[in-house]
């Protein structure tokens, strides 16, 4: 029996499960995802903002595991955090995805590899669900079943377009604010650029 069923064990299938566990402990969930091993290995920009808008959830400071939870992912005690709001750090997505797994199955959510391509197999899994949520990535059979092959490639939600390297010694900071806001001006998509140290 699932109250939810989320189609993508990747950072954001696994982020919503956990998010749902937080504020709706009653449901049971279940995570599919057809992997044993996470498939990508990039790297994402997380704002010190964002993990303070999750520490501020109502009852958040007092959950041991979700304190441990905002220390995994970014190193640092709330607090530390809260003393650089504008700050980030980047981590792999592999290494935030093993964090977020982790994580999900100490607070109780099963992960189960399996193959899930279409609706009709969830509804054959779980009659008695209404809600499902389809987090299987850019390639998502889920999504093309649902909306078409074509839905998101016709009306595109948003166009980014992010560049990412590894460089050997120093990386210094090259991208005032101001720099950003003229690039984004004359694009007519977000641009990003990230550098990050070998190893």
């Amino acid at each position: 029996m699932a109250d939810i069923v989320i189609v993508g064990a990747g950072p954001v299938g696994l982020w919503t499960a956990l998010q749902l566990r937080h504020r709706r402990p009653d449901w049971s969930i279940q995570v599919y995802e057809r992997h044993q091993q996470y498939q990508r290995s990039h790297v994402v920009r997380l704002d010190h903002w964002s993990m303070l808008l999750y520490g501020r959830h109502k009852g958040a400071l007092r959950e041991p595991q979700r304190l441990a939870l905002y220390r995994d992912l970014t190193g640092k005690s709330l607090a530390e955090v809260a003393l650089q709001p504008a700050g980030s750090l980047f981590v792999r997505t592999s290494d935030l995805e093993e964090i977020l797994r982790t994580h999900a199955l100490l607070n109780g959510i099963p992960i189960t590899n399996m193959l899930v391509e279409f609706p009709a197999q969830l509804e054959t899994l779980h009659p008695e669900c209404s809600r499902f949520i389809a987090a299987d990535g850019a390639r998502s059979r889920m999504r093309d079943t649902l909306l078409g092959p074509r839905a998101l490639r016709d009306i595109p939600l948003q166009r980014v377009v992010e560049v990412k390297y590894e460089v050997a010694g120093t990386v210094a900071w090259r991208g005032a604010l101001s720099e950003q806001l003229r690039a984004n001006r004359s694009l007519h998509f977000m641009a990003f650029a990230y550098a990050g140290k070998h190893g």
